[in-house]
């Protein structure tokens, strides 16, 4: 009775139901992603600055129960696909395109089913493909443009539970460099992609989708690390970087005639990442930028980034965003005009 009332109280969604997130994919086929969940927190509409509606916030995202080997069906391009939960409820599927299909934005519907079929809940995803050819980023979030202290638990954990994502900060500059990034050597109806990597947990997603809209940051695609419940909210965004890894490769391997740039900080594993991507894909990236968020740059980092840039890969270890923009500038990978 009395978790009943506190779920009431909360304001939780407690049935079953979708959280589908933007999917992605080529002319030839698409990936769709999202959880099957029995509960978790609403996306939050109004931001107070008091500390305990913030707490209270996150610790809300946290409070998830997951729908493990569930039914999942997708309807795309008038065929039915299957496909089932895994252990924590998430689900992807890669699906053909047929017939291929152009630059834009596209729909899928998808479906939570009982054992016997029967429908649960519903909900739409899109689907983005760009155009070929393209300039692609690949960025952090932590310390690459949201201020997040992430080589300390204490002062991360600090700023999860006292600010929100309108409160939150990015540094200063950085969104000027992106929108510019976002702008190189194409139009305005043809923005390049934008893929958002990081080692937070799905939990964070409206978070971060909610962050980068109200401060103007390229939309993008978020790929985002095994989604957590309460007993882990102390461990947020520490663990789990091999994945992130895998994460990038996913999308490399998606896009073979793109020119990619990555982006991240040296708070964690992202040079050590980048390094290996670069060793792996030398012929897809087209340029490193690692934000230094300590006193001093880092040896281990620099000896990582001159192996990338021994490969003929430019490389940008910079502590403000004006630095990382006039590089871009330097290298012709943004026009001055932007």
């Amino acid at each position: 009775m009395f978790k009943k009332l506190l779920i009431r109280k909360l304001k939780l969604i407690n049935a079953p139901h979708l959280k589908v997130y933007k999917g992605f994919g080529n002319l030839d086929h698409c990936t769709i992603l999202g959880h099957a969940l029995l509960r978790s927190a609403p996306t939050r509409e109004k931001f107070k600055n008091g500390v305990f509606s913030n707490t209270l916030s996150l610790l809300k995202t946290f409070m998830i129960k997951t729908m493990p080997d569930a039914p999942i069906e997708v309807e795309w391009q008038g065929k039915v696909y299957k496909t089932r939960s895994q252990h924590d409820g998430f689900f992807t599927l890669t699906l053909p395109n047929e017939p291929k299909l152009e630059r834009g934005v596209y729909e899928a519907k998808i479906t939570l089913k009982t054992a016997a079929r029967e429908t649960l809940s519903a909900a739409t995803g899109n689907i983005h493909i760009p155009s070929v050819n393209q300039y692609t980023f690949i960025s952090d979030i932590d310390d690459t443009f949201l201020i997040s202290h992430s080589a300390s638990i204490f002062k991360r954990l600090k700023l999860l539970l006292t600010r929100n994502a309108h409160s939150r900060q990015p540094f200063e500059g950085v969104v000027k460099h992106y929108n510019a990034l976002q702008a190189a050597h194409t139009n305005e109806d043809n923005p390049n992609p934008f893929f958002y990597v990081s080692s937070s947990e799905w939990n964070l997603y409206d978070f971060i989708t909610t962050f980068i809209k109200k401060n103007q940051l390229p939309d993008g695609v978020c790929l985002l690390n095994q989604i957590q419940t309460l007993s882990k909210v102390l461990k947020s965004g520490q663990k789990n970087h091999a994945s992130k890894f895998a994460r990038i490769v996913r999308i490399l391997e998606a896009y073979p005639t793109q020119r990619f740039v990555l982006l991240g900080d040296d708070s964690q594993h992202d040079p050590y990442i980048y390094e290996s991507l670069a060793k792996n894909f030398p012929q897809l990236i087209h340029c490193v930028y690692i934000r230094c968020v300590g006193r001093e740059k880092k040896k281990e980092v620099m000896e990582a980034l001159d192996q990338i840039s021994g490969r003929e890969i430019p490389v940008c270890y910079f502590e403000h965003s004006i630095d990382a923009l006039q590089h871009s500038f330097e290298i012709g990978l943004i026009d001055k005009k932007k």
